[in-house]
């Protein structure tokens, strides 16, 4: 079994099932048998090109969310690189640590525009290994200006879930960036903003996380007094 073939099928399940697709309706949207996409999806036979338009048109997904798997990937005559970031945030009323990967492709060459970007969140992951088997998927841009970053994406399976991910670069910790993940609650279906912190390598998962992660006494009573959900600099 290829591991490139095996890792491009993790992703078909993880989309087609982030869109509440079974693999039987997928299987007939596409005009082929159940046991087919079972194999697409577990590396056991390649996709050819005609297949993966298809695929890609179904899903609603440019082709290199699919393929671009290793640092770089050629995709056509466009060579595309992927940059993966790791997002950590506090959800529900318990505060549960939920971990999430986001990934950012670029497709290099002249005239590209760098601060403008697709990029994808694979959201509540049991670990950073199993990105196929996140909670959800979702899909848009990501843009950078200056020390800041805006990401917005919606949810491939309710287009009504959009999440919004806002940061500055934080040029005194080189660990990780701390901003603000804003969304819709499933719990009580009204917006909802918290902390998040992001960085270019897995971090301890200890209570120097989980504090940064917590709204500091500062920032509540600003929340109190102005009524804004804000982030003191640092």
């Amino acid at each position: 079994m290829n591991q490139y073939s095996k890792e491009v099928g993790n992703r078909i399940r993880t989309i087609r099932k982030s869109k509440g697709l079974s693999q039987q309706a997928f299987a007939n949207a596409l005009h082929k048998t159940k046991s087919t996409i079972s194999k697409y999806e577990h590396g056991a036979i390649a996709l050819d090109l005609e297949t993966l338009r298809e695929i890609c048109q179904l899903l609603k997904i440019p082709p290199h969310v699919l393929l671009t798997i290793t640092e770089d990937t050629e995709s056509g005559s466009a060579k595309i690189s992927v940059q993966r970031l790791y997002l950590y945030n506090l959800a529900g009323r318990s505060g549960i640590l939920t971990r999430s990967i986001i990934e950012i492709y670029t497709r290099c060459g002249e005239g590209q525009n760098l601060s403008h970007q697709d990029a994808s969140i694979f959201y509540g992951l049991p670990s950073f290994q199993c990105p196929e088997k996140c909670q959800g998927f979702y899909y848009g841009s990501i843009t950078k200006q200056d020390i800041f970053t805006h990401l917005h994406v919606i949810n491939q399976k309710n287009n009504i879930e959009q999440v919004s991910l806002c940061y500055r670069s934080n040029l005194d910790n080189l660990l990780f960036d701390v901003g603000l993940l804003t969304g819709l609650s499933f719990a009580s279906l009204v917006p909802v903003s918290c902390k998040a912190v992001i960085s270019e390598k897995p971090l301890p998962e200890n209570e120097t996380l989980l504090s940064a992660l917590a709204f500091d006494q500062a920032e509540l009573r600003r929340i109190r007094n102005t009524g804004i959900v804000a982030l003191l600099r640092r």
